[in-house]
């Protein structure tokens, strides 16, 4: 964690808060039984997307402040007025005593996620994972009274130095089934150009729990 300050917490949160803030909106206009709702609260937001529904959490309170207990309160109030749980997003770099008003209260952890990073490709030139990758597709496709099928094909050019170009094919169809319901299905194929760049490592010997080879194999 010693790269990891506030303000860098508070915009990886951000990337879960805010799509669930923008969801809260559609969902009124979409699906006004659900009471979806999101509120500004501690500098973050609280959001209730639904009853059961994976989205609608309180995310990004108490970075760029102090996380008080009535601000607690108020995320509390918030869900409970839509008779619903209070979840709260929580981060290794809130202070301690963040920790302990929740422990206080008889919160446990019901999760735990890690955001892994490393620096990828140069930035100078813009290759995010330090090589270029171009794709060309066509598509035709056409309707037959209920059945639309389509056919993409294209192909993939890559310069790592290990990933191949390739060909690339799709069919698939779609069909109206009823009146409110359409059936839909697509195969998608992607054909390795050339011998693999894929170099594998020789056989791997297992001492325990007893004595083994193991050869590496390259499926196509």
């Amino acid at each position: 964690m010693q790269f990891v300050d506030k303000a860098f917490a508070r915009r990886l949160e951000s990337a879960e808060e805010m799509p669930q803030v923008y969801l809260a909106p559609l969902y009124q206009k979409q699906r006004p039984e659900i009471g979806a709702e999101s509120k500004a609260v501690c500098g973050g937001h609280t959001i209730f997307a639904g009853l059961g529904s994976p989205v609608g959490r309180a995310v990004g309170l108490g970075l760029d402040r102090p996380f008080t207990a009535e601000a607690l309160d108020e995320v509390e109030a918030f869900y409970r007025s839509h008779a619903a749980p209070s979840q709260v997003d929580l981060t290794p770099v809130h202070d301690p005593a963040t920790f302990e008003m929740f422990k206080e209260r008889g919160y446990g952890i019901a999760e735990l996620n890690n955001v892994l990073w490393r620096p990828l490709g140069r930035e100078e030139d813009f290759l995010g994972s330090g090589s270029a990758s171009i794709r060309v597709v066509g598509i035709v496709g056409a309707q037959l009274g209920n059945l639309a099928p389509h056919l993409n094909l294209g192909y993939a050019a890559r310069s790592a130095e290990t990933e191949n170009d390739a060909f690339l094919t799709t069919v698939g169809f779609d069909a109206l089934v009823t009146p409110w319901a359409t059936m839909a299905a697509e195969l998608i194929t992607e054909w390795q150009v050339g011998e693999s760049k894929i170099t594998l490592p020789g056989p791997i010997e297992f001492v325990t729990p007893f004595h083994r080879v193991k050869t590496s194999r390259l499926s196509a």
